[in-house]
């Protein structure tokens, strides 16, 4: 059964995972349920039809908090092999093994696995890189960033961490694997992104040692998605009315700058919470309503 938050979930916090054939696609939902929580995954047609998967949902070991802030990636996929997806009210994050045709889920030995805070409550972002290599947990409770290695068995084992002031929400990992853009939410008066160079050890450097405040003229930078040329940041920007999207060019090194006009009223819509391109970059940015 579908828990009743799905609905609600499922626009913010979705996953897809090619599969076997090039038209196969699997949807994923971090249900995000306090006591026991649970990972929906459905099967999507070629017009987008979706199809429970057998087994759906699965359980995550963990707990989550039924909701949380805005903009905050609860769930991830690793080079399309292992499905990752945080449990906040537990501190922890689940690690999956995605089944190629059928979009099931395993649970990987030692799961779920310590995001390194201390016991408590609070959200958990998550972000992979393209190679499978490394998993990045924004993790609310202690401002901070932790870098993860990915075991070829898909379970994680925590290298490092960087401090990040606020409270972190969206992440993306640029598709290069060069850096990651991480937004702040609570940093000034219009939130702001931080940019983190990646090394060849997943260790992260805040580009110009400090975040990119957003520029306003209302609500707090939200959520972020990188273009696939890794030319541009979007940042989803809730506002309680007409939503908003803030951009900001990738120069040289990972410096950030506001783009000419921005930001970007995106109407129809309104109260933008998460940032989501297609993946070829052609269709306009998606600003999704809030409708907690």
């Amino acid at each position: 059964m579908v828990p009743p938050s799905f609905s609600v979930k499922l626009t913010a916090l979705l996953a897809l995972v090619s599969g076997l054939e090039a038209q196969s696609r699997f949807v994923y939902s971090n249900n995000d349920i306090p006591a026991a929580n649970t990972i929906s995954g459905f099967s999507a047609n070629s017009n987008g039809v979706l199809t429970q998967i057998a087994g759906s949902p699965f359980a995550t070991g963990g707990g989550g908090m039924a909701g949380g802030a805005s903009g905050v990636a609860r769930i991830t996929v690793a080079a399309g092999k292992f499905l990752y997806a945080s449990n906040s009210g537990t501190q922890n994050i689940s690690a999956f093994c995605v089944n190629p045709a059928t979009g099931a889920l395993t649970p990987v030995a030692g799961s779920p696995f310590s995001d390194g805070a201390l016991a408590g409550s609070g959200d958990i972002s998550l972000a992979a890189s393209p190679n499978g290599q490394y998993l990045f947990a924004g993790v609310a409770m202690n401002t901070t960033v932790v870098t993860f290695s990915i075991g070829t068995d898909g379970s994680l084992t925590e290298l490092s961490s960087v401090a990040v002031m606020h409270g972190p929400a969206g992440m993306k990992v640029s598709a290069d694997g060069n850096y990651l853009a991480v937004s702040l939410p609570s940093f000034g008066a219009f939130g702001a992104v931080a940019m983190f160079s990646i090394g060849s050890n997943g260790a992260l450097t805040m580009v110009n040692g400090a975040p990119v405040p957003g520029t306003g003229p209302a609500g707090s930078i939200a959520d972020v998605d990188i273009d696939c040329a890794g030319s541009n940041v979007y940042a989803a920007t809730p506002t309680g009315g007409a939503a908003t999207v803030e951009v900001f060019g990738i120069g040289a090194g990972g410096l950030l700058s506001p783009a000419p006009g921005s930001p970007f009223s995106a109407a129809p819509g309104w109260n933008a919470i998460a940032a989501i391109l297609s993946p070829n970059d052609r269709s306009f940015l998606r600003a999704i309503r809030a409708m907690e």
